[in-house]
């Protein structure tokens, strides 16, 4: 339909705690439980790549890799993974995203509102440092780390874009 979207997560030796984070975010976000999620690895050892899998089997995640090695390319892992996207919109975002638990109702409001000729963007926050926030993440626990963030500039931070997958 016109307000399918998934998530795609590119990475690359990200830790799997923090990307747990984000995906637990994500499926936490309102009527987000169902949404599919993407992770486009892009060169990670293995080491990580088992841990994606427990993460994908767990979460029931669609992983994607690139077939090269090479250094990171965060377009190339992008492209990867929007050409595993089956949706008529894209959510990308960084794996260290933790979001709002109203982030996708709200795009559905503003893209009721606008419409299909537009390109969506987050305003991000700089959260407290990762280790003084819950590994076993769940959306009560958003206010008290946003109370202890602060926005970032509104120019410069592409952690979160909600794109038209025909455009790309």
């Amino acid at each position: 339909g016109p307000d399918d979207i998934s998530v795609l997560i590119p990475v690359r030796n990200v830790d799997p705690e923090r990307l747990e984070r984000c995906i637990r975010s994500m499926r936490e976000t309102a009527t987000a439980d169902k949404l599919p999620i993407i992770l486009s690895d892009f060169g990670s050892g293995l080491s990580f790549l088992s841990a994606y899998e427990e993460l994908a089997q767990r979460y029931q995640l669609q992983q994607v890799a690139a077939k090269v090695r090479g250094p990171w390319s965060r377009s190339r892992a992008l492209n990867i993974g929007i050409r595993a996207c089956e949706t008529t919109w894209v959510l990308m975002t960084d794996a260290d995203m933790i979001f709002h638990p109203d982030l996708i109702p709200m795009w559905r409001s503003y893209h009721s509102q606008l419409g299909d000729r537009f390109m969506y963007l987050a305003q991000c926050m700089k959260l407290p440092p990762i280790n003084n926030l819950p590994v076993s993440w769940s959306s009560r626990d958003y206010e008290s780390a946003a109370a202890r963030g602060r926005l970032f500039d509104t120019h410069g931070q592409g952690g979160c874009q909600i794109l038209p997958t025909a455009w790309l």
